[in-house]
């Protein structure tokens, strides 16, 4: 028996993982040898289990058939009217009840598995050891990366390929190789709408993010990557052991589509698994530095955009209730936020400040003992013994 004969045999049985671990022990000879029959095998793989499925179906089609004459027959020498008959096959979903408890069901002689009709997830179930065949044998990175999202090998419905059976058919590769195919499949990511209710965003997302943390490569920078890694909620325990965080937690303030993301994000009080909650949490811990998200909040409000794009931004810098020095020292980022057209939204929610700093005031060239940006209406916490302390609005909605 040949290599790729007995990769085959693997691969007609459905299971990933004893794939992944055939592939695994190859030579370069024999690496090869797979890769170039494996194209010619995809439709001979769906052939045989869609075949394989297709006379399971007819079986179980015939013995529901062969159970309904029967149970006619049973009910008519009963007495039993024909509506009533109807009606209780009806009621068991078209298999016959024991109306006398003397019946057996006959799918009870086939074996287990066999006893239902195939799911879409069976139809499917050649792709996953296909795709671990290719990524373990496949020779170039950017081969792999093709191999992993062609078309032929897409899922009929919302079921995710499997991870751990790819990761352990190229844990042979040398590291740069790894390296290198987490990088092509990062920049491979695409932002797009799901065609079913439970797709993901990229069916390679899951093992591009697996890649990525255990290669430790820098992620290429990559605006569709970020947005993707930002649309799944985080709780505090995950991200503070996410091995990305502190690489793309900057770029969540700079890539184009993460406002529009998180825009419904609500912070009165945010939701446990969300990134107002779990980004506050970190930063009273230490593990994100508060530093870091104040200045990425105030970048991102000079840079502009839409209501909605600017109010996960303007949410997290209100939960992180900045002290009179921290908003002393961007007082000048604060003016230069781009809000002069009364007409935008940015200008109909324009910041409002207020601070006792005179050191401020002398700075911004205020004559009258108040900066020039400070407004009656501004938010101040002033019970008995508080000290001022300003407070933004970034582009609230009416409701909070």
């Amino acid at each position: 028996m040949t290599v790729w004969e007995e990769i085959r045999d693997l691969i007609g049985t459905g299971d990933a993982f004893k794939v992944a671990a055939g592939v695994a022990g190859l030579d370069d000879a024999g690496r090869r040898e797979v890769a170039r029959e494996l194209p010619g095998h995809i439709e001979v793989a769906r052939w045989e289990v869609e075949r394989r499925l297709g006379e399971r179906s007819e079986r179980l089609g015939r013995i529901r058939l062969e159970r309904g004459e029967a149970y006619k027959r049973f009910a008519r020498e009963r007495g039993v009217p024909l509506r009533e008959i109807h009606h209780r096959w009806a009621e068991t979903l078209g298999w016959g009840g024991d109306m006398e408890g003397t019946w057996e069901d006959p799918r009870l002689s086939l074996p287990e598995a066999e006893r239902k009709y195939p799911s879409r997830a069976e139809y499917d179930a050649w792709i996953d050891p296909m795709r671990v065949a290719g990524a373990g044998t496949i020779s170039g990175a950017a081969a792999v990366v093709a191999w992993l999202n062609r078309r032929d090998m897409e899922r009929r419905r919302g079921f995710a390929d499997l991870v751990e059976p790819v990761l352990q058919a190229v844990a042979a590769r040398p590291a740069e190789w790894q390296a290198d195919l987490a990088t092509r499949l990062a920049l491979r990511v695409r932002v797009r709408r799901d065609r079913w209710e439970d797709d993901p965003r990229d069916r390679n997302l899951p093992l591009t993010f697996a890649l990525l943390g255990r290669t430790g490569v820098t992620p290429p920078e990559h605006d569709p990557l970020v947005v993707v890694w930002a649309s799944t909620p985080p709780t505090a325990e995950r991200l503070r052991d996410d091995p990305l965080l502190d690489t793309l937690l900057p770029r969540l303030f700079q890539a184009q589509g993460v406002g529009s993301v998180l825009r419904e994000e609500r912070a009165d009080p945010p939701a446990a698994a969300s990134w107002l909650s779990a980004l506050h949490t970190l930063a009273a811990e230490g593990r994100v530095d508060r530093e870091l998200l104040l200045r990425g909040c105030v970048g991102r409000f000079l840079r502009g955009g839409s209501v909605t794009d600017l109010r996960f931004f303007a949410r997290l810098h209100e939960l992180l209730e900045p002290s009179p020095a921290e908003v002393a020292s961007r007082a000048g980022d604060y003016l230069r936020s781009p809000r002069s057209n009364a007409r935008s939204p940015a200008g109909r929610r324009r910041i409002r400040l207020g601070t006792g700093s005179t050191s401020v005031n002398r700075r911004e060239g205020s004559s009258g003992g108040r900066p020039p940006w400070w407004s009656p209406s501004s938010r101040t916490n002033t019970g008995p013994g508080q000290e001022r302390r300003p407070v933004s609005r970034w582009c609230a909605r009416p409701d909070r």
